[in-house]
């Protein structure tokens, strides 16, 4: 992918329409790759780097799954955890990944609002102000914390 961006040292997001640039993806050190896209490239299926698979729509009407988002963001944090590195992609590093990377930072401690405004200032093209992304996030943020 040509379109990374860094959100923490350890997580990024990017947009599969730019294609995969399998060097940046070994310099940037990236340990686990998350698609939220429908099609999972073969050639990433045969990378070294692990590949979670969590196909969902970009769609109001077809939100991400709450249990795909819980699922990516937990695995995640496990790789977290262990000082690795995570991408997030979709088509277009706009919404799908921006949720799933809000979840991941909400299961790191952040508020919703903290994950949100990391994400809009790390990444210009987020856009996780459209309606039925931000209630995902939110969602997320009232299932996940704790008391």
């Amino acid at each position: 992918m040509k379109d990374i961006s860094r959100i923490t040292d350890q997580l990024y997001i990017g947009a599969w329409n730019s294609g995969i640039d399998e060097t940046e993806i070994d310099r940037l050190g990236v340990d686990l790759i998350i698609s939220t896209i429908f099609y999972l490239p073969r050639h990433l299926a045969n990378h070294s780097i692990e590949v979670v698979w969590l196909p969902s729509f970009d769609h109001k009407f077809l939100p991400i799954p709450m249990k795909m988002l819980k699922r990516g963001a937990g695995i995640a944090k496990e790789f977290l955890d262990e000082g690795k590195n995570v991408l997030v992609y979709c088509k277009e590093g706009r919404h799908r990944s921006v949720a799933m990377t809000a979840a991941i930072l909400i299961n790191q401690g952040f508020s919703a609002k903290e994950a949100v405004e990391l994400i809009k200032r790390q990444r210009m093209i987020a856009d996780p102000d459209v309606e039925y992304i931000r209630r995902r996030i939110n969602r997320y943020e009232q299932l996940n914390s704790k008391p």
